[in-house]
């Protein structure tokens, strides 16, 4: 029994019996630098689909939201469909239709430049309307038969964006949006070529613009599913855009059942977020030695069952709030990786009737709407706060806490932010290496589902600390802040990489499956992990990992990701963190082997984290 255990099995003796030590997370007075990233970025995370009227950016504002995503600019004004043929060159587009509206298709965007000083935004387009005389006999009326043609398109547009706007486009622009949608009509090659092919036409021109894709919809839900096939094609798009584009982007959203008085969320998952992160790293990797930014360009609450979404309701406008703090806390921890997210939240739309409204922030009089407190718990976080270095407890279960801690060296502001994702509430023993803060008061502030079924943001509450120990409640998301005088002019900086086994989507043909991890020299290390993703069949409910061995020594200490399955779902993704001891590292090549309870499934990746200065 660690120290950290020995602490939790104390307090859960002495303190009186109702409350009890459920987690505990470890904070050290060192600065966390995950990949080269040590400050909080608020515009990398408070980003909202859809641009705004200038009436309507200072409410957004208000609410700590930016416009992050320029959708449909193809679509607004029917401006791909009325586009003319060029009378010079036959099948293509004429670039002085587009040079003629250039302002026109500008106007929104500068506005919103201008409202929010310069957000960073991306900009896609849908690709579904084409003029008439475009032949897209091959797709069924819906992509042109010549791919290069098609690209034209869509770099007039990125032209006259960059002219219209003197030069400030949006940074970054997705090829397609959600191409895996119309499947049934264009195949996936055909998308991969056009990706390369608007890619090397933007970039003649602009080669600092960043362009990715493919814009996945609901990815982390099935890259496992029938044997990995979804994520093999991924890895056809990979080949081309590891060279040709500046980023991967997909959607993330997760199902949410009711019945009855309960309500279940399935299909996406903390875990299965890893595991795609993972694959498309150690893709990366394998392919170029080195990292490849991702952008999630939609995420939030998905299909809903057992709820009418045309009626309003305060429960669901809490289940798009939950959903939207639950997937930040768990893209802050890949932030070396994750260069931008943008929440499918809009200001207002009564497109689909209330359930548009649903996920709309402000109502249609620009007062603000519950959902708003999915942004606002996050407005106070600044450029100026630094992440500190905190451990999960490795407790050989499934981790319901996930932790983030954040320190203002201006003033001593401590911010400890705890993310619980289990329907009851959870004591979390705060342990502060070697007593480097003892917290005895300050002030939390949660977003949490009340007992009459509506959302609360409870700010600034006085809290007591006993014993170090804090209260989440039930599926909440909250913050503790304290004032310390611990000086961090001189704190070490512990500096986290990520290395890859080059061993991914491995069958497991027997019950023993053994890879490699090379560990180039780090310095002085702080800390080892070793993080393993699995994809087992739901027919196999047994199934389990059950022993992992590193370079001839067996890890008995780890905590598995929240994760959640669906009656439809035919695979659990798993991912486990295993703490390794220091010691155990080698330099350059690491032998991981893991025995399973039974043939079946696959090893997904294997990647060694290690934290050093």
């Amino acid at each position: 029994m660690n120290a950290v255990e020995l602490k939790c099995m104390i307090l859960f003796v002495s303190v009186l019996s109702s409350v009890r030590c459920d987690y505990t997370v470890s904070i050290y007075p060192e600065i966390l630098k995950i990949g080269k990233i040590t400050h909080f970025d608020h515009g990398r995370w408070n980003g909202k689909n859809g641009l705004d009227t200038p009436a309507s950016i200072p409410h957004v504002k208000e609410v700590g939201a930016t416009a992050a995503r320029w959708l449909n600019r193809d679509l607004a004004g029917g401006l791909f469909q009325k586009a003319p043929e060029n009378p010079n060159k036959k099948g293509y587009p004429d670039p002085k239709y587009f040079q003629a509206h250039q302002n026109e298709i500008c106007t929104k965007y500068l506005d919103n430049v201008n409202g929010y000083q310069h957000p960073e935004v991306v900009m896609e387009v849908k690709g579904l309307n084409w003029p008439h005389w475009l032949d897209t006999s091959a797709h069924h009326g819906f992509f042109p038969n010549n791919i290069d043609a098609a690209a034209e398109f869509v770099f007039l547009l990125i032209d006259a964006v960059n002219k219209g706007t003197n030069g400030k486009p949006p940074q970054f622009f997705e090829v397609i949006n959600e191409p895996d949608a119309q499947g049934k009509n264009t195949n996936w090659t055909t998308y991969v070529k056009f990706h390369l092919a608007v890619a090397q036409k933007i970039k003649a021109k602009y080669p600092n613009m960043k362009i990715g894709g493919p814009t996945l919809t609901g990815a982390s839900s099935h890259f496992d599913r029938y044997d990995f096939r979804i994520w093999k094609r991924v890895a056809e798009f990979l080949d081309m855009a590891l060279t040709h584009l500046d980023f991967f982007s997909f959607h993330s959203y997760t199902n949410m059942d009711v019945t009855g008085g309960s309500h279940h969320f399935h299909r996406n998952s903390e875990a299965k977020i890893f595991g795609l992160l993972d694959l498309v790293e150690s893709y990366s990797h394998k392919k170029k030695g080195t990292q490849f930014n991702v952008i999630v360009s939609e995420f939030g609450l998905g299909p809903l069952t057992g709820i009418d979404v045309q009626k309003p309701s305060t429960f669901l406008d809490w289940a798009y709030i939950y959903q939207h703090n639950s997937q930040i806390f768990t893209f802050l921890q890949r932030r070396d990786v994750m260069r931008k997210v943008v929440a499918f939240l809009l200001t207002y739309t009564e497109l689909k009737g209330q359930a548009s409204i649903n996920y709309s922030i402000l109502d249609k009089n620009h007062n603000e709407r519950d959902i708003a407190q999915a942004f606002k718990f996050w407005k106070n976080f600044h450029k100026t706060m630094t992440y500190l270095r905190v451990d999960s407890q490795f407790h050989n279960a499934e981790r319901k806490i996930v932790p983030h801690v954040l320190v203002d060296q201006r003033n001593g502001s401590l911010s400890i932010l705890l993310h619980n994702n289990d329907q009851k509430p959870n004591h979390v023993t705060l342990h502060f290496d070697k007593g480097w803060f003892h917290p005895t008061s300050g002030k939390s502030t949660c977003e949490y589902l009340n007992a009459q079924k509506k959302p609360t943001l409870d700010t600034d509450t006085p809290v007591h600390v006993t014993n170090s120990m804090v209260t989440v409640p039930a599926e909440a998301s909250c913050y503790f802040q304290f004032h310390t005088t611990h000086n961090f002019a001189h704190a070490p900086t512990v500096t986290q990489n990520t290395y890859y086994s080059p061993d991914m989507v491995v069958p497991i043909h027997n019950t023993v499956v053994d890879v490699e991890v090379n560990v180039p020299p780090v310095g002085n290390i702080d800390f080892v992990r070793l993080r393993v993703s699995v994809s087992f069949s739901m027919k196999s409910p047994h199934q389990k990992l059950k022993t992992v061995v590193v370079n001839t020594h067996t890890l008995t200490s780890f905590y598995s990701l929240h994760t959640h399955n669906g009656p439809d779902e035919d695979t659990v993704w798993n991912v486990f963190e295993y703490n390794v001891p220091n010691n155990m590292l080698q330099q350059h090549n690491n032998d991981v082997k893991l025995s399973f309870s039974e043939a079946g499934g696959y090893l997904s990746t294997v990647a060694v984290i290690v934290g050093s200065h």
